[in-house]
């Protein structure tokens, strides 16, 4: 599923969730210890579902620009989390998620 972060009215922090890949005289180019880092542990996303009928799915054995699945997406975003233990526990349970923004901010490079 597609989660679609809006620029308004959000941490500063939720930019990094994009930045570890740029292109560069038309390449992509990938940050490995950033995405690393970005992708280690799983995300709670919450915010409105939303059934968006201007991006179609990608069809079986393409690549598409955003790759989709499916047209439901979730947009607006209220809140990104990240969960501590950095494997899927109780999704409902609180307790298990940090907010992107404490969790950058607390495991930063330099920290």
């Amino acid at each position: 599923m597609t989660a679609e972060i809006s620029p308004h009215y959000r941490p500063a922090t939720w930019n990094e969730i994009g930045h570890f890949e740029t292109i560069e005289n038309g390449q992509t180019k990938v940050n490995a210890p950033l995405a690393a880092r970005l992708q280690a542990q799983p995300y709670r996303i919450t915010g409105q579902l939303f059934f968006d009928v201007l991006h179609a799915p990608c069809p079986c054995g393409t690549h598409c620009h955003p790759a989709r699945s499916t047209d439901w997406e979730i947009h607006p975003v209220y809140g990104v989390e990240v969960c501590k233990a950095r494997t899927t526990r109780d999704v409902a349970d609180d307790a298990h998620w940090n907010s992107f923004d404490t969790w950058w901010k607390s495991d930063a490079p330099g920290h």
